[in-house]
């Protein structure tokens, strides 16, 4: 359940693609979505393997590949949340 969890974000990073992050030469190794512009917020995903990294004012703080616990664990928690609205 954690790959499908981690594959459907990483479609939904992929269809967004508002932020690029490219290296030194100027490839870009990360797209994905801005999610707070005065602190520079957001969350991408790796090009060149299977990873999400959530970034603050451009520092990574959290780091999730395909076998992270924590994909189940907000996948549950925003599931709840969001069947009671």
């Amino acid at each position: 359940m954690n790959e499908d969890i981690f594959y459907g974000i990483k479609s939904t990073l992929d269809e967004i693609a508002e932020v690029n992050i490219k290296n030194k030469q100027g490839v870009v190794k990360e797209i994905g979505m801005l999610v707070n512009v005065e602190e520079n917020s957001c969350i991408t995903h790796c090009l060149d393997e299977d990873l999400i990294k959530f970034y603050i004012e451009d520092k990574e703080v959290l780091t999730i590949d395909k076998d992270n616990h924590l994909l189940c664990m907000l996948d549950a928690l925003f599931y709840n949340f969001l069947d009671k609205q």
